[in-house]
C-alpha cells in the first residue's frame, strides 16, 4: 500500500548522514511523511531535490531496484498531470 511504500522511500533517509548526502533535512522528510498526498504528487516531486533526483536516476539507468519505492509517485504524478490536461 501507498504508506508502506512511502515508509520505504523516505525510511532510507532517517539517518543524519543520508539526510545530508540526499539534502534533506529532517523537517522536510517529516513534511513529506505528514503532508503527501496522490494528488499533491507534482508539488513535492518539484519541490523536493531527493524525489526528483532519485526517480529521474532511476528512471535513466532503468534500474528497476531504484525505481519500485517511487513508483507509487511516478503513478500519481502521471494521473495528477492527466487530470490537469483535461482541466
Amino acid at each position: 500500500d501507498e504508506e508502506r511504500a512511502l515508509a520505504k522511500a523516505w525510511g532510507k533517509v532517517n539517518r543524519r548522514d543520508e539526510l545530508q548526502r540526499k539534502n534533506l533535512s529532517k523537517e522536510e522528510a517529516e513534511n513529506l511523511r505528514q503532508n503527501y498526498t496522490p494528488d499533491r504528487a507534482v508539488y513535492f516531486y518539484s519541490r523536493y531535490a531527493f524525489i526528483y533526483g532519485n526517480l529521474n536516476a532511476a528512471l535513466r539507468t532503468t534500474n528497476i531496484a531504484e525505481l519500485v519505492p517511487f513508483a507509487f509517485i511516478f503513478r500519481d504524478m502521471c494521473q495528477k498531470l492527466r487530470q490537469m490536461a483535461k482541466e
